[in-house]
């Protein structure tokens, strides 16, 4: 996310909106909630690629008039045409007040103007890194295919690759990572995400064939072969390729890994070993632990990991969703609704979040509340389907 071009405007406003605002507007990008019209000229300001869609939106448009109660405001921004460029709504909708001045507007001109002068595939690029970035690969799908019918880019087919693998489309992420590696043969990234999509497109012999061909140092290689054993169900030989890959030090991935297989082969002594040679113990060590101790049914440790990283984190929603379900496993359902309600709070639409609502609603024997939360989740779903469709065929 780009760094805020200023601190604060020129000079001291009072805020448009004098009442309480109940109800605050989330950005969808960013995820930043705001409660007045000046936080999303700020919020705008300052994050204007994240911002582009929601200010066009008739959803921001009517938290304006019905929250904020600015119709006069609301209608300025209804006001602003699809037909304008970038810059010009971008620059119309920061001036439905007077919060920034024209100097202020001048510097930001400049940069929406030249972010606008570079080619088209490198716009549609940015936005599908973010979402991608954003594991979003679903929205960053259709963009990148946008990019490619401007030109053929080895980043452009590499990437597309990736969002493809993290829909687990793998085999038609190898078309376009095989593409990536015609352009650029010694890349060895691009090269490493192809066998992995070979691997899990269950293409065994071209992946084993250019494992073979990749340079023997090459940092992530006994992984890969462990991935490759792994998939063809040698779980034994995947252990003792992810042993080699852990002991060479590297990603602390490999360690995670192989402390997952050793779960896998229910030696969780040997998987709990593994996890305290990991000398970062953050949050994401603590949740993985977690995981450890309930899969061997030691319920009151893996609470205990999570509360640990909560200290370390009290706001990752992931942490209140897991302890949430550990309290539930543990037939706590007091605490575990304590918990998910935290994660809620923190993102009332997340559907992993309303599932484990849902799921210790039935523990409880609240048969109407369990139905109605998976009644919004299929809803939810149906919504994102249609946004995603019209991506597409944007």
């Amino acid at each position: 996310m780009e760094q805020p071009l200023i601190n604060e405007p020129a000079s001291l406003f009072l805020c448009a909106t004098q009442h309480r605002v109940s109800h605050p507007y989330q950005f969808k990008l960013t995820n930043v909630k705001i409660y007045s019209i000046e936080e999303a000229l700020y919020h705008s300001y300052n994050y204007w690629k994240e911002s582009l869609d929601d200010i066009a939106s008739p959803e921001f448009a009517e938290w304006v008039a019905n929250e904020l109660g600015l119709s006069h405001i609301a209608a300025k921004i209804g006001g602003i045409s699809a037909d304008e460029t970038i810059s010009e709504r971008m620059i119309k909708f920061l001036s439905v007040t007077d919060y920034y001045d024209e100097d202020d507007l001048e510097i930001l001109y400049g940069q929406l103007r030249e972010w606008e002068g570079r080619l088209e595939w490198e716009r549609l690029k940015d936005r599908a890194d973010f979402f991608n970035a954003a594991n979003q690969p679903i929205k960053a799908y259709p963009l990148y295919r946008r990019a490619l019918i401007y030109g053929e880019n080895v980043e452009i087919f590499n990437n597309i690759g990736i969002c493809l693998m993290k829909m687990n489309r793998h085999n038609e992420a190898v078309r376009f990572l095989q593409n990536a590696h015609d352009i650029d043969k010694s890349n060895n990234e691009i090269n490493k995400n192809l066998v992995e999509a070979c691997i899990y497109g269950r293409r065994f012999e071209q992946a084993a064939s250019m494992l073979s061909g990749l340079e023997k140092n090459m940092d992530g290689l006994d992984y890969l072969y462990g991935e490759l054993e792994y998939e063809k169900g040698n779980i034994l030989q995947a252990a003792r390729h992810y042993e080699a890959a852990a002991a060479n030090g590297g990603d602390i991935f490999y360690k995670y890994r192989l402390a997952e297989i050793y779960v896998r082969l229910r030696f969780f002594d040997k998987a709990l070993e593994v996890m305290d040679g990991v000398t970062v113990k953050d949050e994401v060590f603590l949740m993985k632990q977690s995981d450890i101790y309930a899969r061997c049914n030691n319920i009151p440790a893996a609470v205990k990991c999570i509360e640990r990283a909560l200290v370390i984190n009290k706001n990752n929603m992931r942490l209140w969703i897991k302890l949430a379900s550990f309290h539930r496993m543990n037939y706590d359902n007091s605490r575990a609704e304590m918990s998910i309600r935290i994660a809620l709070d923190i993102d009332p639409e997340n559907e992993e979040a309303m599932l484990e609502n849902a799921r210790i609603k039935k523990l409880s024997g609240k048969t109407r509340d369990y139905q109605n939360i998976l009644k919004q989740v299929l809803q939810n779903f149906k919504k994102r389907y249609r946004e995603i469709n019209t991506e597409i065929n944007a």
